[in-house]
């Protein structure tokens, strides 16, 4: 499973998410429920790093976080998951994708007038 998540998080990374959300998505697509640390040793991030990401993908609504209460005193410890099946996680950067496309070619007939 690690080739996979290696490989998913790298096709991310090439259509443009940055490579700390791209790793902590793939992370997610095949585990769960994850702590911040799970992802941090097994997508080899460091500690700031998943908290960008977390937020990212908190921001974008593709995971969701739930909080466990410790016993004792202390932070409540963070849970998080995809918030959605990965399929739809996916369509909306296909749409993404395909927005940027459009706008890519069409800048482009704008520049051919310069010719």
């Amino acid at each position: 499973m690690e080739a996979q998540v290696e490989e998913l998080s790298t096709i991310l990374n090439q259509l443009g998410l940055p490579k700390n959300v791209a790793k902590t998505l793939a992370y997610l697509r095949y585990h769960d429920d994850a702590l911040a640390v799970d992802i941090e040793f097994n997508a080899g991030l460091r500690q700031p790093e998943v908290s960008v990401a977390i937020q990212y993908l908190l921001k974008k609504n593709w995971i969701k976080k739930k909080n466990i209460k410790k016993e004792g005193k202390g932070r409540p410890v963070r849970i998080y998951r995809l918030s959605k099946p990965f399929q739809d996680i996916i369509k909306e950067i296909e749409g993404e994708k395909k927005d940027s496309i459009s706008k890519m070619e069409m800048l482009m007939e704008k520049l051919k007038k310069f010719y």
